[in-house]
This record gives structure tokens, C-alpha cells and sequence, in this order.
């Protein structure tokens, strides 16, 4: 296997989804329904980057990428939102994590995976 990539969602579907997709792509994937969750796999597994959700249970992803940011300062962080609130812009124009708003294309997630994790050369699959 690749990579690692830790999807937190807590739509089942979305992370069902992208897990499937990044599998196809060769990249080892880990789920987690929400921050806390995956607080508790990255506590025990190395992953190479996080894609989470801004709105979620518990943790949202803005309280997630700042909790990762205090133990892991260098793992890439992609959030992906259809709701940009006030802290999701502020954490935006900080760059403190790579944003990419929902609906996102299976392509251009792809895309700015490659960016943040150069080292994985896949070829583009789709289903």
C-alpha cells in the first residue's frame, strides 16, 4: 500500500465514498465519524494527511486541524466544507490547512492530495 490518509466524516456515504476512491488511487485509507475519533487513531497509527469536515459532532474540523496542529504541526490538513463560516476563512487566509468546498470533484481532490503528498506518482482511475 502508499500513503495513509485519515478521512473524518461524519456522513457515512462521503467517507464510504472517498475511502473507495483513494483505495482505487493505491493510498491506505483510516475513517473516523468525527474529530475525536480521529484523535484516537492518530494517537496510535502514522498517517500522511488528514481530510476532514468542517461540521461535525462533538469536534468540528476547525477544532480537529487545531488539536493536530499542537501534536503533528507538520501533517497536512485538507478541510472540506459546504459552509464557510468566519473561523473556517480566518483558518483559510492563516493557511493553516488546505480548503476545498463541497461538492468537490473526486479529481480535484485527487489533485490537491498529489500537491500536499508529492511523493505517491498514481496514474488518475476513476470507478
Amino acid at each position: 500500500m502508499g500513503k495513509k490518509i485519515l478521512i473524518v466524516d461524519d456522513d457515512a456515504v462521503m467517507r464510504y465514498t472517498l475511502h473507495r476512491f483513494l483505495r482505487n488511487q493505491g493510498y491506505e485509507v483510516r475513517e473516523a465519524a468525527n474529530g475525536v475519533e480521529a484523535l484516537e487513531i492518530l494517537n496510535v497509527d502514522t498517517v500522511d494527511l488528514v481530510i476532514t469536515d468542517y461540521i461535525m459532532p462533538e469536534m468540528n474540523g476547525i477544532e480537529l486541524l487545531e488539536s493536530i496542529q499542537v501534536r503533528w504541526p507538520t501533517m497536512p490538513v485538507v478541510l472540506l466544507t459546504g459552509y464557510l463560516s468566519a473561523d473556517a476563512a480566518k483558518t483559510i487566509l492563516e493557511g493553516r490547512a488546505h480548503f476545498l468546498s463541497k461538492p468537490v470533484t473526486l479529481k480535484q481532490l485527487l489533485s490537491n492530495i498529489r500537491q500536499l503528498i508529492p511523493s505517491l506518482a498514481l496514474t488518475l482511475k476513476f470507478f
